[in-house]
């Protein structure tokens, strides 16, 4: 098991793109989570199987229909304290 941490950047605050993330990785059986950051961009921590992230992070690149993804950085980390489910911070 692998943890992730991305920072989505592009038009992706006030598109349901937190919403589309959420339900891609609870579609996955993945459990983190995404925020808005007062840049503008969405930081998501995600953790499961390194090839469902994978498909998260490529569904995260496609992003919702009116988002615009301009690009994703991903820091790989070994799993800390394990999450029980996928939240939205507020």
């Amino acid at each position: 098991m692998l943890q992730y941490k991305l920072k989505i950047l592009g038009v992706v605050q006030e598109v349901g793109f937190r919403h589309f993330v959420r339900q891609e990785a609870t579609r996955l059986g993945l459990v983190g989570s995404i925020w808005n950051c007062p840049d503008g961009s969405v930081e998501v921590i995600i953790q499961g199987e390194e090839p469902l992230l994978d498909q998260l992070v490529e569904h995260c690149k496609r992003g919702p229909a009116y988002s615009k993804v301009t690009s994703v950085n991903i820091q790989r980390d070994a799993v800390g304290d394990k999450l029980a489910d996928f939240t939205i911070r507020r």
